[in-house]
C-alpha cells in the first residue's frame, strides 16, 4: 500500500462541517458523480453537473485555507466511494477535501481519538 500522500503538503484547504458535505453528498448522487469545488476567499461553490450550493466562510461550518493565498483554486473528487464517505462523515466532526501541488486530492475525516480516515484520488492532468 502507497501511503506516499500521508507525508504530502496540501497547500489549499476546504473543511465543510459533515452535516454541510454529507447534505451535498446525499442531494448530489442522482446529478452525477464528479463532485468540483471552486473556491474563493468569500465563497465555495459545491457542484454536482447542474447541482450547486453555495456557502460562505464561517468558524466550524466552511473553512478555506490557502497557502500563498492561491485563489481562486478547484478541488475535485468523485462520488465513487459515496457510501463510505458518508460513513466517516458520520464519525468526524468536519470534512477536510485537501489538494497537493502533485494533483492529489485527498478527503480527511479525522475522528476524535482514533486518527483520520482518509481517502485519496489522482486528478489526471487535463489534455491540452
Amino acid at each position: 500500500m502507497d501511503l506516499g500522500f500521508v507525508g504530502s503538503e496540501y497547500p489549499m484547504r476546504l473543511g465543510l462541517s459533515s452535516e454541510i458535505f454529507r447534505a451535498f453528498i446525499t442531494q448530489s448522487d442522482s446529478h452525477g458523480f464528479k463532485v468540483h469545488a471552486r473556491v474563493s476567499q468569500t465563497q465555495v461553490v459545491l457542484r454536482v453537473v447542474n447541482n450547486e450550493m453555495v456557502f460562505r466562510p464561517e468558524l466550524g461550518v466552511c473553512e478555506i485555507e490557502s497557502e500563498g493565498g492561491r485563489y481562486p483554486f478547484v478541488l475535485k473528487f468523485d462520488l465513487q466511494h459515496k457510501r463510505a464517505f458518508l460513513n466517516a462523515a458520520m464519525l468526524s466532526e468536519m470534512v477536510w477535501i485537501l489538494n497537493s501541488a502533485d494533483l492529489i486530492t485527498v478527503l480527511s475525516f479525522p475522528i476524535v481519538g482514533l486518527g483520520n480516515l482518509m481517502f485519496t484520488q489522482l486528478n489526471p492532468v487535463a489534455p491540452n
